[in-house]
C-alpha cells in the first residue's frame, strides 16, 4: 500500500474498511487481496474517509488502491455509491474516535492492523500531587447504656369508684354480647368486675351472670 497522508492512520483506513464491508459483505481481510480484492468496498471506504476528512481524491487514492478520477461525484454515483454509503462511514469514523486529532503516520499499515497503541500518562516532576488529607479520627466509643427498667403496662381501663346507687335498677342498660365480649378481655387483665359494671353501666349481678365461667377461673 502507498504512503499515507499526514492526516490519514491505520486506524481510519481499518474503520472505514470494515464499515464499507458491512455494506458490501466483503472480507475485510481480502479488500486489498489478489487481483484487487473487492474495488466497490476500497471506492466506498476512501470516499467516505475523504469526506469525513475533507481530503481531495489524490489524498486517499494511493491508499485505497483506487484510481482518483473514480472518486469524482459523477464516477461514485455511476457505481451507485450514494450518500448514505458516505455517511455511514464518517459514522464508523466518528464512533471510533478517530476524526479529531489524527496523528500522521510515515508509512502505510495494512487495513486489519490493530489500533494505535495508547500513550503512556506523563506526569509533571515540578508539580507534585498532594496526598490526600487523612481521614478523621473515629468518635471514641461510648459505654452501653445500662438497661432502663420498662414501666409496667396500665391497664387501659380506669377503676373508678362505684358510685352509690340509689335506686332504680331499671335504669340500668341490659347487658349485651358485645359488653360481655370486652368484659373478658378486661377481667384477664385484672380489672374488678365492679369496675366493668359502672364501665358499661349495667348491673354488676347481671354482669356477672354472665361471666360466670371467667370469674370462676379468676378466683
Amino acid at each position: 500500500m502507498a504512503y499515507m497522508s499526514a492526516q490519514i492512520t491505520a486506524a481510519h483506513v481499518a474503520l472505514a474498511v470494515v464499515a464499507a464491508c458491512r455494506m458490501t459483505g466483503a472480507d475485510p481481510q481480502a479488500v486489498f487481496g489478489p487481483a484487487h480484492g473487492n474495488k466497490r468496498a476500497r471506492l466506498i471506504a476512501a470516499a467516505g474517509l475523504m469526506t469525513a476528512l475533507k481530503l481531495k481524491p489524490r489524498d486517499v487514492a494511493g491508499v485505497f488502491k483506487v484510481d482518483r478520477s473514480r472518486l469524482a461525484p459523477s464516477m461514485l454515483r455511476n457505481a451507485d455509491i450514494e450518500a448514505d454509503h458516505l455517511l455511514t462511514v464518517a459514522e464508523a469514523l466518528r464512533t471510533g474516535g478517530v476524526l479529531d486529532g489524527a496523528r500522521p503516520q510515515p508509512k502505510a499499515a495494512d487495513a486489519d492492523a490493530s489500533a494505535r497503541k495508547p500513550s503512556p500518562v506523563q506526569t509533571r516532576p515540578d508539580r507534585p500531587v498532594a496526598p490526600p488529607p487523612s481521614p478523621p479520627p473515629p468518635p471514641p466509643a461510648q459505654p452501653p447504656e445500662p438497661d432502663r427498667p420498662r414501666p409496667a403496662a396500665t391497664n387501659p381501663v380506669r377503676s373508678r369508684p362505684t358510685p352509690a346507687r340509689s335506686g332504680a335498677v331499671e335504669t340500668l342498660k341490659a347487658v349485651s354480647d358485645n359488653m360481655v365480649r370486652w368484659s373478658r378481655i378486661y377481667l384477664s387483665r385484672g380489672v374488678p368486675i365492679g369496675d366493668l359494671a359502672d364501665l358499661f353501666d349495667v348491673d354488676v349481678e347481671a354482669l356477672a351472670g354472665r361471666l360466670k365461667p371467667e370469674l370462676a377461673r379468676a378466683a
